[in-house]
């Protein structure tokens, strides 16, 4: 600490750890790689990467149980299985936004992990993780068994290990949400959107090494398959049965990949207002309530006003008060006087002494709102041209005329130019909604 200049403790030149800094001929800079001063060689030798991770969700198909067949047949696949773990016959994974991707075959969870950009890192996301970590841990060049790996009875909720140079954080999503993947669009309503997620109907103890790159014929999966009714339904919809035999490997992928859809949708909804909706649903809030789209939406979120920070009047205010007197503004008020200017005056009723409020940060106006409020508007949308109803809740776009009263902190606002939202008195002809 000794060695520190007020110019290396300048906050400009530091990051989340440390003092960080690159050597250019003696010069700091931000750019570039950074390196922490060693506290006690002085040396520019340590250096501090700030990790980022790349968000995947993923989900495996697998055979009940390792077969023998299997390992005979494929042993570069089946490796160290068979020690009566599963082997993956399908993946489906979605890298952030991007579009959801699958691999076919026994070599698929190899695929997928080829298919992550080289020498970066990943955060992996599965619902019920440890039966798909099972599969993976085979797959991983090193593993860390200390601080990454973290497990709760029979939940393995993370798994840390690299894969050619690649490092995956595996995590459980089911530490977060205890439902089946099955239950989560009813649990988070709207989170799916389009994406629907219909009853699971797979015929798992059917697939072997045999059938699962095959027609399988229907009569077959009746004679072994109780919910047959369900299967032959939900494959008709995506003419997944051709000739009176499933198409399996369309059937798979298409369930895989939906899987992964909805768990990406619902786990990514997982925040205050998409839990604060869940709920308010859950509840039947919303019953009898109209869903808003195209026009009549965009027309409405115009009269949406969120939280503001302003100060008092739109003005900067410094104010350092003392024993006897106060520097508001750089201007010196006296304390117990009997007499004070205008400019005094209009100083001190800003001022904490007065009970005056100098900047104003609101927050929770919606909370704030639906308390107010009986209740959710119900029905249908429709036009009341320019009669203002009187005993309807009422979106207008109106012209003000007349101010009654200014406030420091004014109620109404207007729209910028810049997009930017000013709450101010001066709205005389100006249009708001």
């Amino acid at each position: 600490m000794n060695s520190l200049t007020e110019f290396a403790l300048d906050k400009r030149w530091f990051k989340r750890i440390g003092l960080t800094r690159t050597k250019v001929d003696d010069q700091i800079i931000v750019e570039g790689f950074k390196y922490g001063k060693h506290p006690f060689t002085s040396k520019e030798d340590k250096k501090i990467v700030e990790n980022e991770y790349q968000v995947v969700h993923f989900d495996l198909e697998t055979f009940p149980k390792t077969e023998i067949n299997i390992a005979k047949r494929f042993p570069e696949v089946a490796g160290g299985h068979l020690n009566g773990d599963h082997i993956a016959y399908c993946a489906a994974w979605k890298i952030g936004n991007n579009a959801t991707q699958k691999a076919w075959g026994l070599n698929c969870v190899r695929d997928m992990l080829d298919s992550l950009p080289a020498d970066q890192n990943f955060l992996m996301w599965a619902h019920n993780a440890g039966f798909d970590e099972r599969v993976l841990i085979w797959y991983l060049s090193t593993f860390d068994n200390r601080g990454g790996f973290i497990v709760t009875g029979n939940m393995v909720k993370q798994l840390v290990g690299t894969y050619k140079g690649r490092r995956l954080v595996f995590k459980d999503t089911r530490s977060f949400i205890s439902c089946s993947l099955a239950e989560m669009p009813e649990q988070f309503p709207g989170a799916c959107g389009e994406v629907t997620l219909e009853k699971e109907s797979f015929p798992h103890d059917v697939m072997n090494a045999d059938t699962f790159d095959s027609m399988l014929p229907l009569e077959r999966i009746k004679s072994q398959f109780e919910d047959y009714e369900a299967l032959v339904k939900n494959a008709s919809k995506i003419d997944a049965i051709k000739d009176n035999a499933l198409d399996v490997q369309k059937y798979a992928i298409h369930y895989c990949k939906r899987d992964v859809d909805v768990l990406a949708l619902c786990f990514q909804h997982i925040s205050m207002p998409g839990l604060a909706y869940a709920i308010l649903n859950n509840d039947g809030a919303y019953n009898g309530c109209f869903s808003m789209a195209g026009p009549c939406l965009s027309f409405a979120r115009k009269a949406l006003v969120a939280g503001r920070v302003m100060t008092r009047g739109n003005n900067m205010w410094h104010v350092k008060v003392f024993d006897t007197y106060s520097m508001i503004n750089d201007v010196r008020v006296e304390h117990h006087k009997t007499e004070y200017t205008n400019k005094e005056v209009e100083l001190i009723r800003g001022t904490i002494t007065s009970g005056g409020i100098f900047d104003f940060d609101a927050v929770s106006l919606y909370p704030s709102a639906m308390a107010f409020i009986p209740g959710f508007v119900k029905g249908r949308p429709q036009i009341h041209g320019k009669e203002i109803p009187e005993n309807d809740f009422h979106i207008s776009k109106v012209k003000i005329l007349s101010i009654g009263r200014k406030l420091h902190f004014p109620l109404q606002s207007i729209k910028e130019d810049n997009e930017s939202r000013d709450f101010t008195n001066i709205l005389l002809a100006a249009k708001s909604y």
